[in-house]
């Protein structure tokens, strides 16, 4: 490498300014003898297991792993860091290190499963949710133009997105050579045992089978659903594999669920759900029961919300529908998500639908009013606030004109013991 003014520590101390200005993510600069040269941080908490943040860093870009290009760590907490090592005369001079920021705000329910692979008390559940609400989301591209930025400022030269990405994954511990063996071995043992997966063209049939229509045909086909030939996902233990497959064989079942016209949503939160159940088992005959009663529960869903005979513009416009009704949704809204005409997808909507649209977005927030009522506490001042009604009044005039009765008289004839929550 060529002589740089790298090492500058006013300039580098510029950098981190300017960088921290432009992103507000925090930026700092550790010097090659562990000495905080210059930080800068945005309003972000302390992680709650990290006492000394410059020695976690430090040890993150040790100067053995020191070289002339932006390197991207990801640690256990799914925080992501650029690093970028100052290297003058090919002498480590320190590392400009950005970050922490995620690629996804993790939930609570997320955070909960974070503290119980670690082992860590459930007490901790409140300082990590506010640490992640302080980081600042950040998807892949963005990191890689950032941390082209960096290098460009510091060395005043271009790198391309390429070879970031690359130099990102070069840590996998894949060999080709290894991969290909295993693959041989694996293909000669089953060739020799006469031991093969199942037909792929009788796969496709299970699936076929579930947006079909045939619910007894489905059922018959499923138990006798060749479970002898699904492959092996895990070497070390049988209750694994059988876990791995049923959950595989779920996920394919929720893509054909929303191929078929299922909502994205419903079918994802019904997929996690059988997952869960099959991960909470320890029985290893369950994993595919569980399996079966997924692909059936999916089949009675697609029936009930197949949209089909829609349009994808009209499909999409209640996929939105479906996943923001706790939002105002306004048809101007709808249109300029789906880049058409407001007029035109109005027109568009009630041909296809028999509803107008105005009318569907009532209906569907009325809907989910009569399942909250059922399967809630929240009182109807609550649900109508979280629905945007403007107010109880107005939604309990909706709700009886689209139902025939007002909330308090649905909850209470559906459930006599919540009449105290109207």
């Amino acid at each position: 490498m060529s002589k740089v003014r790298a090492a500058d520590h006013e300039r580098i101390a510029y950098i981190c300014r300017l960088i921290y200005d432009a992103y507000k993510m925090p930026v700092c600069y550790i010097k090659s003898d562990g000495v905080l040269e210059s930080e800068f941080l945005s309003s972000i908490k302390s992680h709650p297991l990290l006492k000394d943040r410059t020695a976690f860093l430090q040890k993150l870009y040790h100067e053995g792993n020191a070289a002339p290009f932006p390197i991207l760590e990801t640690t256990a907490f799914s925080e992501r860091y650029i690093g970028l090592h100052v290297l003058e005369e090919d002498e480590h001079q320190g590392t400009i290190i950005i970050g922490p920021v995620i690629s996804l705000a993790p939930s609570e329910a997320t955070i909960g499963c974070m503290l119980h692979d670690y082992q860590l008390p459930s007490n901790y559940q409140e300082e990590f949710l506010d640490y992640y609400k302080s980081l600042r989301v950040v998807n892949d591209k963005q990191v890689i133009n950032l941390s082209l930025l960096a290098y460009f400022l510091l060395y005043n030269r271009r790198l391309d997105q390429q070879s970031i990405i690359d130099r990102s994954h070069s840590s996998l511990p894949y060999d080709a050579v290894e991969v290909e063996s295993e693959v041989h071995n694996s293909l000669f043992k089953k060739r020799m045992e006469n031991t093969f997966y199942m037909d792929y063209v009788q796969e496709c049939y299970t699936w076929d089978l579930l947006q079909a229509g045939d619910k007894k045909k489905l059922i018959e086909h499923l138990d006798n659903f060749p479970i002898g030939g699904s492959g092996i996902l895990s070497k070390k233990s049988y209750k694994r594999s059988q876990k791995n497959l049923a959950i595989v064989c779920i996920a394919i079942a929720a893509r054909r669920a929303i191929e078929s016209g299922l909502h994205t949503e419903i079918a994802y939160t019904m997929s996690d759900y059988y997952i869960q159940q099959v991960e909470e088992t320890n029985d290893t005959t369950q994993p595919w029961k569980i399996m079966k009663d997924c692909c059936i529960a999916f089949f009675d869903k697609i029936n009930l919300y197949k949209t089909s005979s829609n349009s994808k513009s009209v499909q999409l416009c209640k996929e939105y529908i479906f996943s923001y009704i706790f939002k105002e949704i306004t048809i101007a809204e709808l249109a300029n998500q789906l880049n058409l005409n407001p007029v035109y997808l109005s027109q568009l909507f009630k041909k296809e639908t028999g509803t107008p649209l105005g009318t569907y977005i009532q209906q569907q927030k009325i809907e989910e009013a009569k399942k909250m009522l059922l399967h809630s506490q929240h009182s109807i001042s609550s649900i109508s606030s979280s629905l945007n009604f403007n107010d109880q009044s107005y939604f309990t005039t909706v709700f009886k004109r689209l139902t025939g009765q007002t909330p308090s008289q649905f909850r209470n004839r559906s459930n006599p013991a919540n009449n105290q929550l109207a």
